[in-house]
């Protein structure tokens, strides 16, 4: 059957045999297209690309899958694409069926299933079916993990592998496996492909390096064929090490498609540049490019600049260079143009930089040469000395012009002092004996300050002694000094006294009282906080009470009473406990044994029979005898003498009521 292609005036014919559609295992694929008919410019070049398929072929019979075209003329590829897989069960995922082999399955041996040679299996790896054999993953180890593995025998035209299908008549098909040695051994299998009974192509053979997979195919057109009987035959003669694995197999139909591109060429356009320049440093120069043909585009180096003209600032004579480009894309003659710079000369400003307000200003411009033109701004002073007394800070700029027309220029800023303002900072009004820090601040930084107490070059005075005023004379670089001057006063600091170390009873109040100079004074007490006298409060433990005087703003200096308190004052016992293991109440005990020395306290019932007794100021009665057995409840008495930490003789009796 026939196919057309009809492209740019032209029928390109191919015979293809039969149609793809009909193909047993048809194969489809995008048709190949080279790109629309176009030009190029004469000395150009492009590169046309049909696409990914698995074969090509030119006019000019080459088989890259790309061309390069230089001339005009007309230019044809047909490409090839492999169909649809018609193998059943090609990469062994559904075990050893689908297929017919002159090898017996493995039946075992002391090397593992297949001990024996001409022996097969599938298997996920050639070292599951026998101990010598390498652990390899198939050949697609996702999602596939299955192979056929198998112990070569020595017999030549050995059917491996063998599988029937339906074929097309007159129809191209590729036929193609991927092997590996299931071991490292250079004795090969040496595998060939049959069709039919006949002979396809060399001998082939895998890596003599296990687990290395690599593809073998071949072509075999069906003819008048309408089956074929695919086999991969072993042609070993030797046993020893040929063992190898086989995997996705694949018998598939070859399909064709053509396509054409015709190509033309333009002649190159020209352009025309404006001429050279000459500029002084710093100027710029402009360059433009024109053309006959119409629609250019132009594009300048160095730079890159892409527009029909070029504003170029050199620093140095230098050349640029430009080329167009036509609508179709031709590009032009290149043309460059030079641009040459000339030196400026230049020019130096002596003079301050700083003067004060009020003070006049002489500025000197020195040129790199002689025969300058002067010219000053902003007073526009011609000669190469400006005089002036300015207001405010100015900027001035002496320009200098030589024979060629090449300006330069200096500026100076010049900033204008305003007068200088100092003061003192700090309190005039402080207590007797207080030390106190002053600043003299100013409109300025870096000023000398001189302090009537001898300091210098500080603008800080850590007044320790009485001196009254305080003076300080300030002067910024040369203009005129200022004075201030702080005037002084200094008030008295309140007297404060307090009584002696006390005394006190744990959880007693006491009473602390004192007095100050001037009487009218206020009293601030610390630890506990308060105010006034006297300080009433109970004290919790031995500890010092801080207290001073307040008057005006000044303080008198911090004292302290030291207050010791004192424990075991009294004895406290509880009247009623429930040693029952609740964890509430579970001892009879002294509330708080702080302060005692020492304790004995015997404890009776009813009947005046003594059922415990302690020494330990920290005693715990729990409710038992001596004897450690659980008493009844009821009501106990007890006798307790102590001596607390002060020496002194202490006694207590009572009851207490035992629950249970």
């Amino acid at each position: 059957m026939q196919s057309f292609i009809k492209k740019a005036g032209f029928f390109v014919v191919f015979f293809t045999g039969i149609q793809a559609n009909s193909l047993l295992g048809q194969c489809s694929s995008p048709v190949p297209f080279l790109g629309n008919d176009t030009t190029i410019c004469q000395g150009q070049n492009i590169q046309v690309t049909p696409g990914v398929y698995d074969s090509y072929l030119w006019d000019n019979n080459s088989t890259s899958s790309f061309r390069t075209l230089f001339a005009a003329g007309t230019y044809w590829v047909r490409v090839g694409t492999v169909g649809a897989n018609l193998i059943t069960n090609g990469d062994f995922e559904q075990g050893a069926t689908g297929f017919t082999t002159d090898y017996s399955p493995g039946t075992g041996g002391s090397y593992g299933l297949l001990s024996n040679e001409g022996t097969y299996a599938v298997s996920n790896s050639p070292s599951a079916v026998h101990n010598n054999f390498s652990n390899c993953s198939d050949h697609t180890p996702a999602p596939g993990t299955q192979m056929l593995i198998v112990n070569g025998s020595n017999q030549p035209n050995t059917n491996v592998w063998c599988q029937t299908v339906a074929v097309n008549p007159n129809t191209d098909y590729q036929f193609g496996f991927w092997t590996a040695s299931a071991l490292t051994n250079s004795n090969v299998a040496q595998l060939q492909f049959e069709i039919n009974g006949g002979i396809i192509g060399n001998i082939i053979s895998p890596s003599p390096s296990g687990c290395q997979w690599s593809h073998f195919a071949q072509t075999w057109n069906s003819g008048i064929n309408v089956s074929a009987e695919l086999c991969i035959i072993n042609q070993n003669t030797g046993a020893s090490g040929n063992d190898f694995m086989l995997d996705d197999i694949r018998f598939s139909p070859l399909c064709f498609q053509s396509d054409t591109i015709v190509l033309a060429t333009t002649p190159t356009p020209q352009i025309s540049v404006t001429p050279n320049d000459t500029i002084c440093l710093g100027d710029s120069s402009i360059l433009v490019a024109s053309s006959s043909t119409s629609g250019m585009s132009y594009t300048w180096n160095p730079g890159m600049v892409t527009s029909d003209s070029l504003i170029a600032h050199p620093t140095t004579t230098s050349v640029y260079s430009v080329q167009g480009t036509s609508p179709e894309g031709c590009q032009s003659n290149l043309v460059s143009r030079t641009i040459t710079v000339l030196p400026v000369p230049s020019v130096n400003i002596l003079g301050p930089d700083t003067i004060c307000e009020g003070n006049e200003v002489i500025l000197v411009g020195q040129p790199s040469s002689m025969g300058m033109i002067f010219t000053w701004q902003p007073n526009l002073s011609s000669t190469d000395v400006l005089t002036d007394t300015p207001t405010q800070n100015t900027r001035y700029i002496a320009q200098v012009t030589n024979g060629n027309g090449c300006s330069g220029y200096d500026t100076l800023d010049l900033t204008v002092l305003p007068k200088l303002e100092v003061d003192i900072l700090g309190d005039s009004i402080f207590c007797d004996g207080d030390s106190a820090l002053y600043f003299a601040v100013s409109n300025y930084t870096s000023v000398n300050h001189q302090w009537n107490n001898g300091v210098q070059n500080d603008s800080t005075w850590q007044y320790l002694a009485y001196q009254n005023p305080i003076v300080v004379t300030s002067q910024y670089q040369n203009c005129p000094a200022v004075t201030d001057t702080l005037q002084l006063i200094m008030k008295p600091r309140p007297q404060v006294v307090g009584p002696a170390d006390q005394l006190a009873c744990s959880g007693e109040e006491l009473q602390l009282s004192l007095s100050t100079n001037p009487a009218d004074a206020s009293i601030f007490w610390l630890n506990p906080s308060a105010m006034g006298s006297p300080l009433v409060f109970v004290p919790e433990q031995t500890d010092y009470v801080y207290f001073y005087a307040s008057k005006d703003g000044c303080y008198s200096d911090l004292d302290s009473v030291l207050v010791q308190v004192q424990f075991g004052c009294d004895l406290q016992m509880p009247n009623v406990f429930s040693p029952n293991s609740d964890g509430s109440n579970e001892y009879f005990q002294l509330k708080n044994h702080q302060g005692i020395q020492s304790l004995h306290i015997v404890i009776v019932n009813r009947w005046g029979q003594t059922v415990a007794e302690f020494n330990d100021p920290d005693f715990k009665w729990d409710g038992t005898d001596k004897n450690g057995k659980s008493l009844h409840a009821g009501t106990y008495f007890y006798v307790l003498s102590a001596v607390n930490f002060s020496g002194e003789d202490m006694k207590l009796q009572g009851d207490v009521t035992l629950i249970r």
